[in-house]
This record gives structure tokens, C-alpha cells and sequence, in this order.
């Protein structure tokens, strides 16, 4: 059994070690984003252009059907990336917040103990409905579950994770990020159907 002393270094070692995998993994999931919303694009382009738009013009429910379903999993992986990305965002704030505590006090012998997940209740069907908003638009009021990712770290850990999965002011900015890209997501099919739809 490590002492106490040994205990909170190793921790603060975990602490640093996650901020800079948590950093490499946001930008990762950020770039990944920004690489689907450039593939829309270029399929929003295509389609825009006359030969494209000639061949989808007179195209059956085939080639109709191929084009949606390719819209959806890219949407779908758009919202992946960035659902990802903000629950990296809130991890790396709560890990900043723990550095900067731990630099002025010591963390207490109940902050270094192991976080076992207690047994969850499920959840209730409104919870599942914004779960799945979520996956559409960046909608969920709850945020990322904290229990389901947490379990095995330090409770200083799982603590500042919650409170920062749950501040409201720091949720808002990051959904505020999500927001353009998977709005320009939706319009693009909204107004490739439009069109489809009035030129029939």
C-alpha cells in the first residue's frame, strides 16, 4: 500500500497525463469534424452542379435513397465527432480546475480514493428522447453521463468532471460551437430535398 504523499503524486501524474491525451483527442475529434462538414460540402457541390443535378433530376427512388442515406451518416458522424469533442472539452476543464486547486492545497485522502459506479437507475424516456435530439442537433440539457466514463478514477476526478459536465454556462459554449456546423449539416439536405421536391 502506497502512502498518502505517493498516492496524490501519482494522481497529479494521471492529471497531467490526461490533459494532454484529453487535448490530443479534442483536436483530433475537431479536425475529424471539420473533414465531414468539408465532405457535405463537396457533395452539396456536386449535387449544385448541372450535371449532377441533371442526373439526380431524372434519377428513380434508387439514386434518391443512396443520397440520404449518405447525407444521414454523415450527419450522424458529424454529430459523433462533436459529441465527443465536448465531453473531451469538459474533461480538460475539469482537469485544469483540479491542477489549479491541488497547486495551493493538498488533496484530502477522500479525493484520492477509487470512484466505484454505483448501480444506475434507468433512464427515464424523456432522458432517451434527448439523448437521441442529440445525435441530430446539440440539444441535451444533461450533458455526457459522467458515471458511465468515470468508474476506476480518483473521486476529486469524477467530482470536478460532474460539476463541469453540469455548469451551464460552460455547456451552452460548447453547444454554441456544434451549432453551425450541424445546422449547415441539416440545411444542405433540407434544400437538396427542396429543390427536388419543386422540380418534380
Amino acid at each position: 500500500m502506497c502512502s498518502e504523499n505517493e498516492l496524490a503524486k501519482r494522481t497529479r501524474h494521471l492529471v497531467e497525463f490526461l490533459i494532454t491525451d484529453q487535448s490530443s483527442y479534442h483536436h483530433h475529434k475537431e479536425t475529424m469534424a471539420h473533414a465531414c462538414v468539408v465532405l457535405e460540402v463537396g457533395l452539396f457541390a456536386w449535387i449544385m452542379t448541372k450535371d449532377g443535378w441533371m442526373m439526380i433530376r431524372y434519377a428513380g427512388f434508387f439514386t434518391w435513397f443512396i443520397i440520404i442515406t449518405i447525407w444521414c451518416l454523415l450527419h450522424l458522424y458529424l454529430r459523433w465527432e462533436l459529441r465527443n469533442r465536448r465531453w473531451s472539452a469538459i474533461q480538460i476543464d475539469a482537469l485544469y480546475e483540479i491542477l489549479r486547486r491541488w497547486a495551493v492545497t493538498d488533496p484530502t485522502p477522500e479525493e484520492l480514493q477509487s470512484y466505484q459506479k454505483p448501480d444506475k437507475k434507468p433512464d427515464d424516456c424523456l432522458n432517451r428522447l434527448w439523448k437521441k435530439i442529440d445525435f441530430l442537433i446539440p440539444y441535451s440539457p444533461g450533458g455526457i453521463s459522467v458515471e458511465d466514463e468515470s468508474s476506476g478514477y480518483p473521486r476529486a476526478l469524477v467530482q470536478a468532471f460532474t460539476e463541469a459536465a453540469h455548469n451551464a454556462e460552460h455547456n451552452t459554449r460548447l453547444k454554441f460551437g456544434e451549432w453551425l456546423p450541424s445546422v449547415f449539416s441539416l440545411l444542405i439536405i433540407v434544400f437538396v430535398v427542396g429543390r427536388g421536391c419543386m422540380d418534380c
